[in-house]
């Protein structure tokens, strides 16, 4: 599969357009801009000064993306990615990340970067909990099919070998990646 962040960039094109327009047709952007957060008036801001940007470039990626995962599935493969790159960081640690001029904090991108290329419709997406770090922090694994039975059918059994380890005593019931890699099961 792709880099996961290549999704990023052309769904947050789009994304940030609709979100403005839906504000705006509810009469809410910009005459209630003081009720939104610092962020959300620096995004719209952002989307107004790109609006007249055609969007078909980010369109046609999309696509382009979302048929390489599609051809992926189609034969009952489940994709089994990180539900976030990073182990969950503490409060200490995020207010220390450093911004680099970027609209949205880093945490937001980092969270979401594993999530959002299956954020859509035809595809069946979850999470379970596969272990901790050292800290207890949670790691968690994202399953991805083109149905919900076959995602929630390979959840169940990945829940209950990793709840039975746990319970026989075997191992700490963790299934913890070296690398986070992305990995296809058949």
């Amino acid at each position: 599969i792709p880099d996961l962040r290549e999704w990023r960039a052309p769904r947050m094109a789009l994304q940030m357009q609709q979100a403005l327009r839906a504000h705006r047709e509810a009469g809410w952007w910009p005459d209630r801009r003081a009720f939104y957060s610092d962020e959300v008036r620096a995004n719209f801001d952002l989307a107004e000064s790109k609006e007249h940007e055609p969007l078909d470039a980010a369109r046609e990626r999309l696509s382009e993306l979302d048929r390489l995962i599609d051809g992926l599935l189609a034969d009952g493969t489940i994709l089994c990615v990180p539900t976030v790159p990073i182990i969950a960081p503490q409060l200490e640690e995020i207010v220390q990340m450093p911004r680099r001029g970027e609209v949205r904090h880093p945490i937001i991108g980092l969270l979401a970067c594993c999530t959002l290329p299956f954020s859509r419709p035809g595809l069946a997406s979850m999470s379970i909990p596969c272990g901790a770090d050292a800290r207890g922090m949670p790691i968690g694994l994202q399953l991805i099919a083109d149905t919900d039975s076959v995602v929630l059918r390979a959840g169940m059994t990945l829940e209950s070998v990793i709840a039975g380890d746990r319970f026989l005593g075997r191992g700490h019931g963790q299934i913890v990646p070296s690398s986070l890699p992305a990995t296809t099961v058949r």
